[in-house]
């Protein structure tokens, strides 16, 4: 069985509008939010083989916090410019070209393609996620380009509001 964990980036610093969206960087409730969202996924996921990321700065800080709340190291990150995205078809026909040889894998992204992609394979109605949020599915498949509702079975929505 692989499992799949999608993650919102951690919220993000807006207060300068001149550093482009690809640069900015996590706000102060990022920096708090992002370790211990981190720290809960650890406590609960049995482990993960591969961690990928955005482009994004903001993707790759809340990526990094995760990683050290994991025991991985953050220079084992992959990078994907194609995670970088806002749409939904978009994210998840990255998805369906991950490494087979990695059963859990984590990703962090963007909305509204991270939300769309969560609800369309947990086949559930999942509102707007919230930044730092994490959806865990289960995923019978052989293969990662089998990615679909059909073989995905919601295992839990976490937010950075929701009791620890």
């Amino acid at each position: 069985m692989r499992q799949l964990i999608l993650i919102r980036h951690a919220k993000s610093d807006r207060s300068d509008w001149s550093v482009p969206d690809v640069e900015r960087p996590l706000a102060p409730r990022g920096e708090r939010d992002a370790p211990e969202m981190g720290r809960r996924l650890a406590d609960r996921q049995e482990g993960i083989d591969a961690l990928y990321s955005s482009v994004a700065r903001r993707a790759l800080d809340t990526a990094e916090h995760f990683a050290e709340a994991l025991g991985m190291d953050a220079a084992d990150i992959r990078l994907r410019k194609g995670f970088y995205t806002f749409s939904p078809n978009d994210l998840l026909r990255e998805l369906r070209e991950l490494d087979d040889a990695a059963d859990r894998v984590a990703v962090f992204s963007h909305n509204p393609a991270t939300s769309g992609v969560a609800a369309y394979l947990a086949n559930q109605v999942l509102n707007d996620l919230p930044t730092c949020a994490v959806v865990r599915l289960d995923v019978d498949c052989g293969s990662w380009q089998e990615l679909g509702p059909a073989v995905c079975t919601l295992r839990e929505v976490d937010t950075p509001k929701n009791p620890a």
